[in-house]
């Protein structure tokens, strides 16, 4: 065996080694400067998260009730109506909703939203949580959470 062949085999390893951790350190160090910045609370990103799932919890009783009657025989706008009715009770003297978010709902309550089988009845919507908070190390922060989610009911 070839002893020379070796060892060139291994000095190159090494120095495409040497090439590739060099490379990576400095893409990593330019690479930093376009970020602005990291959030070092997570509190904030946790209210985002609760706005969420307030939401989802009031929009599945809203659904849970509505549906609980409905039949596969009623047509879609039976639901709707439903719906936007019980949507109102969670409207205050101000016009606002108590729970955030529950304002891009009523917009979105219409048949192409339904999927209506003989076994099940899904209400797909788009939704939206925003939260804005500021503080001495951002400024301003804003974050504008857009997700899907689908309420269903099984008729059994």
């Amino acid at each position: 065996m070839n002893r020379r062949a070796v060892s060139m085999v291994i000095l190159f390893f090494v120095v495409a080694t040497i090439v590739l951790c060099v490379l990576s350190l400095y893409y990593m160090l330019t690479e930093e400067k376009k970020i602005d910045k990291t959030f070092q609370n997570s509190d904030f990103i946790d209210k985002t998260y609760f706005k969420r799932m307030q939401l989802d919890y009031t929009l599945q009783g809203i659904f849970d009730e509505v549906s609980e009657d409905f039949e596969f025989s009623d047509n879609k706008g039976v639901l709707i109506s439903g719906f936007k009715e019980e949507l109102d009770n969670y409207e205050s003297s101000d016009g606002n909703y108590v729970v955030e978010g529950l304002e891009w709902v009523e917009e979105q309550l219409i048949e192409e939203n339904i999927e209506l089988t003989e076994e099940k009845i899904v209400l797909n919507l788009k939704l939206n949580v925003e939260s804005s908070e500021v503080s001495s190390e951002y400024r301003f922060v804003k974050v504008d959470y857009n997700y899907e989610n689908s309420f269903e009911k099984n008729f059994s």
